[in-house]
């Protein structure tokens, strides 16, 4: 059973590899106006598993310039992934189609060295997803090219058509500014579990653990195991409900004292979205 925060996250984090064209080698030129990364390709990961604060990026994850800490992901030699591929590019389409969306296609070589190759794509002149294919050893004894870590921005720094085509929602601050989806994400549940009529809103990574997740629609086969407070379609504001800054289509996002529930809507009108309970699981 798959818990929510890495639904959420994979609408995010879940998300494993950066795209690149399909059928189209990742080797061209360099990215004009992007500050050049000239660390080593290869960096110790120490980052805990579990630990969604920390850069599990290694070397790509150092060649990204992100605002917040950048999503990323990186694999050991000898290589466990399946088989190797005879190129790097070859590497990035396989990786791609096997790992799931991280990104988006548009990954261009800008650094080669024996054993590893660095590519890279910006938006607005920064390096906002990377990746490092290297050349080397897999569990079954042969040699060949993998991915071995990758690292791209928070949705909230990439263009909104990006999160838009993964189903994540990007939720802005009082300023207008979109909020990295670490702090304040939402999207439809899976189809595949019959959740796509409910909308899952994450705080904080949501799942309870320091993060809260407040759900639309909620079946009510899951009260009261997972739910304790009622959802309510149309409900006033309350006077003590507290204001988060959040807001996105025109809907705000106020908080209960206790947390135990979410206002979205507007201060004429909300929707109550109760809080789990406990990991609201997807198989």
């Amino acid at each position: 059973m798959r818990s929510l925060r890495a639904a959420l996250a994979g609408t995010a984090a879940s998300a494993a590899l950066l795209l690149t064209a399909c059928g189209q080698s990742g080797a061209v030129d360099a990215v004009p106006g992007a500050v050049p990364y000239d660390g080593p390709l290869h960096v110790e990961v120490t980052a805990a598993p579990d630990d969604p604060t920390d850069d599990h990026g290694g070397a790509a994850g150092q060649a990204v310039d992100c605002d917040a800490t950048p999503v990323g992901g990186s694999r050991s030699e000898p290589y466990d992934g399946g088989p190797v591929s005879r190129s790097p590019e070859a590497a990035l389409r396989r990786d791609s189609r096997e790992a799931g969306p991280g990104g988006r296609e548009g990954l261009r070589e800008v650094r080669r060295e024996a054993d590893r190759v660095l590519y890279v794509d910006e938006v607005d002149g920064r390096t906002r997803q990377a990746a490092v294919v290297h050349r080397g050893r897999s569990v079954t004894g042969s040699t060949g090219w993998y991915v071995e870590t990758w690292a791209r921005c928070d949705w909230a720094e990439l263009p909104p058509a990006w999160a838009q085509e993964q189903g994540t929602e990007v939720w802005s601050d009082a300023a207008g500014h979109r909020v990295p989806t670490s702090r304040v994400q939402s999207s439809a549940g899976p189809a595949h579990c019959g959740w796509q009529d409910m909308t899952f809103l994450g705080l904080d990574g949501g799942d309870l653990d320091g993060g809260q997740t407040y759900v639309e629609h909620p079946d009510p086969a899951y009260y009261p195991d997972y739910f304790t407070v009622a959802y309510r379609r149309d409900a006033d504001l309350p006077a003590d409900a507290v204001d988060t800054g959040y807001e996105r289509g025109g809907r705000h996002l106020w908080l209960a004292p206790d947390a135990s529930r979410a206002f979205v809507g507007t201060r004429s009108s909300v929707a109550v979205w109760p809080r789990t309970v406990q990991p609201l699981g997807c198989a």
